[in-house]
């Protein structure tokens, strides 16, 4: 299955299980929301890591002035 059909069928299936009421939000932050906010947080945890050293090497030479 080409990626934009993939895309597209998970759409859908994100909307039919938001419209279910009282846990279809509920069940579309399970199922689909979770796994991108750890990706995200991960992503932004290591470019804070990686951005650490600079920005102390930064901060210490701005004081110095």
């Amino acid at each position: 299955m080409d990626n934009n059909k993939r895309e597209l069928l998970i759409g859908v299936l994100k909307s039919g299980i938001a419209a279910i009421p009282h846990v279809g939000e509920a069940l579309n932050e399970v199922l689909f929301e979770i796994r991108g906010r750890i990706a995200q947080k991960r992503l932004n945890d290591f470019t804070n890591s990686l951005l650490s050293p600079f920005m102390k090497k930064n901060k210490a030479k701005n004081s110095s002035i």
